[in-house]
């Protein structure tokens, strides 16, 4: 008996690339960002019949922690990112987004200092401490009793420690080869796992573009994310040193770096023939 398997996807964590690698290798999969509100997904996961849920092989996507109940058993993971460099590409990430919920209020603020209070104020702070605590206030964008003062932030904090000891594997978007072939192994896949990088901010800035007292507020602002990431920093290294060595990550790399050449000629030669977009 196959244990469904649970991605939760943190917003600008390199989710996106592995969503695609995902989809790929399970057909009997849900995916939780339908119509760009994982609340609504989770109405329409709840309208499917019993035998259609126990046939999923994977649900994945934002806010799995709505899908919990459903499979106790459930093999769980998820990746986490250095808490600036998240916050960095999900301001610049919204900012030239046209779909984004939150695009339009992004373009009447002056620069990255005034999405420090945007973010405050609505809920996108602390995003990867958000998620795995299932506060749901991020998406809602209404406070959860966790959002009211320091001691409920200590709270949301613990909650998301406490869950994320319980998933099956925590990887890091800075590691996400070694992250992707020690998945691999967990899952029994048969063939490594090479990819093309989508949904990758271009052209922002780097943190050492800016100016420090920035990132200094940034760092302030994002205090129980860079917690929560020293621990999964810490629980990643044990992970590798049990699941991937130097000569097989090498060799992935390789094949992945040729994935990559391939498919950026493959795009050149479609935008020359006027096909961009139109391939499968």
């Amino acid at each position: 008996m196959y244990r469904t398997i649970l991605f939760e996807h943190i917003p600008k964590t390199a989710g996106s690339s592995l969503n695609r690698i995902l989809a790929g290798r399970y057909s009997r999969r849900f995916a939780t960002n339908r119509n760009l509100n994982p609340l609504k997904s989770a109405e329409e996961f709840r309208n499917l019949s019993e035998p259609e849920r126990n046939r999923l092989k994977l649900i994945h996507g934002h806010a799995t922690y709505l899908y919990e109940s459903y499979y106790p058993e459930a093999y769980r993971f998820t990746f986490l990112r250095d808490p600036v460099e998240q916050f960095l590409s999900q301001y610049y990430f919204i900012h030239r987004n046209e779909v984004h919920v939150s695009h339009e209020d992004i373009l009447q603020l002056e620069d990255i200092e005034g999405y420090l209070d945007y973010a405050r104020q609505n809920f996108q702070d602390n995003l990867q401490t958000r998620v795995l605590s299932a506060n749901s206030s991020w998406i809602t964008r209404e406070a959860h009793a966790w959002d009211r003062d320091e001691e409920g932030n200590g709270a949301m904090f613990r909650a998301a420690s406490a869950r994320m000891d319980d998933f099956d594997l925590v990887l890091l978007t800075e590691e996400f080869d070694a992250s992707l072939l020690i998945l691999a192994k967990q899952l029994n896949w048969k063939q490594d796992p090479v990819y093309l990088r989508i949904n990758v901010t271009q052209n922002r800035p780097k943190q050492s573009d800016l100016p420090p007292e920035l990132i200094d507020k940034i760092r302030d602002l994002q205090k129980w994310d860079l917690e929560l990431y020293e621990q999964a920093k810490a629980r990643f290294e044990v992970s590798r040193k049990e699941g991937v060595n130097e000569a097989e990550l090498e060799s992935f790399r390789h094949k992945t770096k040729n994935m990559q050449r391939y498919g950026f000629l493959k795009t050149r030669l479609l935008h020359k023939l006027g096909l961009a977009g139109k391939s499968s």
